[in-house]
């Protein structure tokens, strides 16, 4: 018997649906940080069992977005402003390394388009502090124009730690507290 070559059919586990579903709720924070997990009341949502929702959380648990406390729950992980501040010191450094690789390998048309979209961002701020963060981008660009990887660094240092400390201080308001350590 002769048959035409079929393509397998592709389904997704539902603990990875659900996983999917967590995760984009946390991320947004549509479960608030610190809030407990109800997984009687995800699964009774979600129209599932409660198996897939506990294996959803134990790979969110891995991924540090939710913390499994015995005998208490599951609780949505609550970021601390160091916490933040090291992911975002990790991005730095690795973004500053690629400032040699960059200097390599960006065209002449790879910048005048990272220019132009740049001076479309600029033009279309109101705010005087999102102009500032535009000649920051503009400043990155220049020096990586003129291929000087010194300044193509330090240039693109100032604006991360600018917006890393611009981050840190929107989620703080956004959550309500002034600081935490």
């Amino acid at each position: 018997m002769e048959s035409d070559s079929l393509t397998a059919i592709r389904t997704e586990r539902v603990t990875d649906t659900v996983y999917q579903m967590l995760r984009e709720r946390i991320v947004e924070q549509r479960f608030a940080p610190g809030s407990k997990i109800n997984v009687e009341e995800i699964a009774k949502q979600l129209d599932v069992s409660r198996t897939p929702v506990h294996e959803a959380l134990t790979i969110l648990a891995n991924d540090g977005l939710v913390e499994v406390r015995p005998r208490r729950g599951t609780f949505v992980t609550e970021f601390t402003s160091r916490d933040y501040e090291e992911s975002l010191d990790i991005r730095r450094a690795l973004e500053v390394l690629a400032c040699e690789t960059v200097v390599v390998h960006a065209t002449e048309e790879d910048i005048a388009d990272l220019r132009r979209l740049v001076e479309q961002m600029a033009s279309s701020v109101v705010d005087a502090s999102d102009s500032a963060e535009a000649q920051e981008h503009l400043n990155i660009i220049d020096a990586l124009e003129r291929r000087d990887v010194a300044a193509l660094k330090s240039a693109l240092d100032i604006h991360l730690r600018r917006s890393t400390a611009s981050l840190i201080e929107d989620v703080m308001a956004t959550e309500g507290r002034t600081s935490i350590s």
